[in-house]
């Protein structure tokens, strides 16, 4: 295995069990814990399902990522709360425009779908967009390509 991915291994390593220890001394309850592995993404309760729910990878965004990043609001040592229950995405329903009247964007976000959509599927689109620009600026060399997320309706909602 070359040097660099030995590194890259003892990092990730490092940056879970550090994140993981960091968690417990924060929270000496234990009520806080790092959902590993995949999450079910799905609208609120109050809300009927039109698509499937989507298997989020959380802890693959582990390694591009901040915690901050996307739960923008935590301070750091508080649990965290799914977005559609915190106050902060928790409008199950788009929000109603009448003509001539424009909606806030700071309420339109409040609207879960919007949220999880502009988030999820901006940031994936970014990603291709970076990918391009190292393709053609590397000349000779061989870019690192970061693998971009899904930005289709059918690649989050298979079923």
């Amino acid at each position: 295995m070359p040097k660099k991915g030995i590194f890259l291994l003892f990092l990730m390593l490092f940056i879970a069990l550090g994140t993981s220890m960091l968690i417990a001394e924060e929270d000496p309850e234990g009520e806080m814990c790092v959902p590993m592995g995949t999450i079910e993404l799905k609208p609120p309760a109050s809300v009927e399902a039109k698509r499937s729910p989507v298997d989020f990878p959380h802890s693959d965004h582990f390694v591009y990522y901040d915690c901050k990043t996307c739960h923008h609001k935590w301070e750091g040592a508080s649990v965290i709360k799914g977005c559609t229950a915190s106050g902060c995405h928790d409008l199950d329903a788009a929000p109603k425009q009448t003509p001539g009247e424009k909606i806030d964007g700071n309420y339109a976000v409040r609207y879960y779908k919007k949220a999880f959509h502009g988030q999820c599927i901006d940031c994936h689109k970014q990603i291709r967009i970076k990918n391009i620009e190292k393709e053609c600026s590397a000349g000779l060399t061989k870019p690192e390509i970061t693998v971009p997320g899904p930005t289709s309706c059918i690649k989050c909602h298979p079923k």
